[in-house]
């Protein structure tokens, strides 16, 4: 699991709703553009943006730039 320190509250509350599965799931389901396959993302930084969860960080295959948007339901 990623490092609480690095997610704005606003980011933190959100990710602490998402269930332990469906957070796996995320962490695990990333396309790489280098890879060109859905990676592990190592996250850098979490914030809100419009209203939903940016997750920005590096592949953990490649240590390419990557991102997940995990949109608010």
């Amino acid at each position: 699991m990623p490092d609480k320190k690095i997610f704005t509250p606003q980011a933190r509350k959100m990710w602490d709703q998402i269930q332990g599965d469906s957070r796996l799931k995320i962490l695990n389901n990333v396309l790489c553009m280098h890879c060109r396959k859905a990676v592990t993302i190592n996250i850098n930084s979490a914030r809100i943006v419009a209203g939903d969860l940016l997750l920005q960080g590096t592949c953990a295959i490649c240590r390419s730039k990557v991102a997940r948007l995990v949109e608010k339901e």
